[in-house]
């Protein structure tokens, strides 16, 4: 089973939207040269990973590219919800657990 480039580009277009208009609408201007170098840096090591992933292991790379499976436990999703949200790192994924657990 191929790895659906067209899905994989509309994915990383669609999340450096995000990214740049919470970067820059608070910024209140595009010209912020931080932004942007955030921006180079950041899609560009995905990009990277994304390129290595497709050419060496695109079996990981179909089931990264997918939100969510019907075997996850509800814990799992809301911690990556959390993640998606606002960044914050591993200690998200502990909090989300123990609320969810609750």
């Amino acid at each position: 089973m191929q790895v659906n480039v067209k899905l994989l580009v509309l994915q990383i277009e669609g999340v450096f939207t995000i990214f740049a208009l919470a970067l820059f609408i608070p910024a209140g201007s595009i010209a912020w040269l931080a932004g942007w170098i955030f921006l180079t840096l950041f899609f560009g090591f995905a990009l990277s990973i994304f390129i290595w992933l497709y050419r060496y292991n695109p079996g990981l790379l179909r089931e990264r590219m997918r939100l969510g499976t019907s075997d996850q436990q509800a814990w799992d999703w809301h911690a990556r919800a959390c993640q998606a949200s606002r960044p914050g790192g591993p200690h998200i994924i502990e909090r989300a657990a123990r609320l969810c657990s609750l």
